[in-house]
């Protein structure tokens, strides 16, 4: 199935606008093996980095804020904290699967997380990690878990925000809590909620993971300059909210606690960075599609992708009290497909048609109908700062100082930056341009995409084997209709339906067997062969 996959990649119909580029960059010519040095990144308010896990970090300068909420033992109080960086978006699936795939970390619980592997979730935050599995994934990013007082700073900045957008009561178009969607969303989904630091996510969604032990009354006895929290405890500081969670837990300075072996399906993390320009930038990156990669998105619909009108649709029927299904097989009418079924299990209904629309299955099994979607892109690529887009590679060319590679790249020979290969596969000979072949091969879904290239927020989608882009919606190249193949009880005896339900009826029979030689059996429930 893997050739049959990379097949349908080379299928698909790709139309995107290359004679723009990023705002603010130019188109280059042939990329030049010498890269100028750019200075790190600047500690201001507003100033972001893209990081080497494909994180945005946001910047929070060094000063005094105010902390704390409206209960004793969380009364306000002031506190001092040096600058750090934040990552901007909790840390989702994909850049998760990363670490996983590399053995620098171990999978979510999968009863808390069953998203995890599943591609249209890729930009989901990861739950169901302990504590110990979220510092895991910082350290990999050569990070660290924010404090209680850092995590608080940045999401309700200096002047004590009761919420990160401010004041305003909490809403649906604000964060992901309640009842406004009932599971875990994008993490940059929603950009009207960001902090005052340009953070999102600092409520809702899923609760995120602190570095500190927990103890209640903590602020009673903290020191006013950059709290680390008690030195020893049973239980770790959890903040934020999550998609479950009420209005009244979303204010910014509420606290929560779980035991460090403790994993939810509402319960992730984002990373803090001391030193962003620690990693070498990446020496190219793929172009990005409808979005700037940081939470903006331009207007309309810019990219549009349209799946084929197909299904499978059964009529179960009982013959001698055996039950017994017929599977009308509706496939696309332009694009080619293929078909997966049992066999012997399941055979078409008219002998010396090879390739007929109609089956009898008489065992149970799995049926699959897969073709592929069209994809159109009409709109120039973005590329990220410090990036500038080549229109003969169709690649971000980057420019960037030494420094280390994330686990999974190599160094450029150059030294200032690092290389990144996805490792597509080659190309293969398509066979979807030979006669449909009903096989017995499983179907799979895409598979999650492994690496750091595409930030937060958008899809990794390869139109051919050797082109990646980061696009603002999720692209499945592999589209297939698949079901169980439905057998009804059947009571003994010959004729009838044996007890059981019919259903098929004189009506459904005209309206689909009729045209291929077919009438309506009442005695048999069945469409029957009309011999004559």
């Amino acid at each position: 199935m893997k050739s049959l996959y990379s097949a349908f990649k080379l299928a698909i119909l790709l139309l995107v606008g290359l004679a723009a580029c990023a705002p603010g960059s130019t188109p280059a010519s042939t990329p030049s093996p010498e890269l100028a040095n750019l200075a790190g990144p600047e500690m201001k308010l507003g100033s972001t980095w893209l990081y080497a896990d494909g994180s945005l970090l946001v910047a929070v300068p060094a000063g005094i804020f105010t902390m704390g909420g409206d209960k004793p033992d969380n009364a306000p109080h002031p506190i001092n904290l040096p600058e750090y960086w934040i990552f901007r978006t909790k840390v989702t699936n994909a850049q998760y699967a990363y670490c996983v795939g590399l053995g620098e970390c171990t999978p979510p619980f999968a009863h808390d997380n069953p998203g995890f592997s599943d591609y249209l979730h890729a930009n989901d935050p990861v739950v169901g990690v302990d504590y110990s599995q979220a510092a895991a994934y910082c350290a990999f990013a050569h990070a660290r878990l924010p404090t209680e007082a850092e995590w608080e700073k940045a999401a309700r900045g200096p002047d004590a925000a009761i919420y990160p957008w401010g004041d305003a009561a909490p809403a649906c178009d604000l964060l992901n809590f309640d009842v406004c969607v009932g599971g875990t969303t994008p993490v940059d989904q929603y950009a009207a909620g960001q902090s005052y630091y340009h953070a999102f996510d600092m409520e809702g969604n899923a609760f995120e993971w602190a570095a500190d032990w927990y103890e209640k009354d903590y602020y009673l006895s903290s020191p006013p300059d950059n709290p680390q929290g008690p030195e020893k405890g049973r239980s770790r500081v959890v903040r934020s909210s999550a998609f479950n969670s009420g209005g009244n837990q979303t204010q910014t300075f509420n606290r929560f606690f779980s035991g460090p072996a403790d994993h939810r399906d509402n319960l992730g993390f984002r990373c803090v960075v001391e030193d962003p320009d620690y990693f070498a930038p990446f020496c190219q990156y793929p172009p990005i599609y409808g979005t700037d990669g940081v939470g903006g998105a331009p207007s309309g619909n810019p990219i549009q992708v349209s799946c084929p009108d197909m299904a499978l649709i059964q009529y179960p029927y009982c013959s001698g009290g055996q039950p017994y299904t017929v599977v009308w097989v509706r496939p696309p009418t332009k694009q080619p497909y293929t078909l997966d079924m049992p066999r012997p299990a399941c055979n078409p209904l008219s002998p010396g048609i090879p390739y007929d629309t109609h089956y009898g299955c008489k065992a149970g099994g799995q049926i699959s109908l897969c073709s592929f979607c069209t994809v159109t892109i009409t709109l120039p690529p973005q590329c990220p700062q410090g990036y500038t887009y080549d229109a003969a590679s169709k690649t971000c060319i980057g420019q960037g100082t030494p420094g280390a590679c994330l686990p999974g790249s190599t160094p450029d020979p150059t030294g200032q930056c690092c290389t990144y290969e996805p490792g597509s596969p080659a190309p293969t000979a398509n066979p979807l341009s030979s006669p449909i072949a009903v096989s017995t091969s499983a179907v799979v879904s895409p598979p999650i995409w492994h690496g750091p290239n595409c930030p937060p927020g958008t899809w990794h989608y390869s139109p051919t084997p050797y082109q990646n882009l980061c696009v603002r919606v999720a692209v499945q190249d592999l589209y297939c209709k698949s079901e169980a193949i439905v057998l009804h009880a059947c009571g003994g005896g010959g004729g009838g339906g044996g007890g059981s339900t019919c259903n098929i009826t004189e009506a459904s029979c005209a309206a689909t067997c009729n045209p291929l030689g077919y009438i309506y059996d009442a005695a048999a429930c069945s469409c029957t062969c009309n011999a004559g």
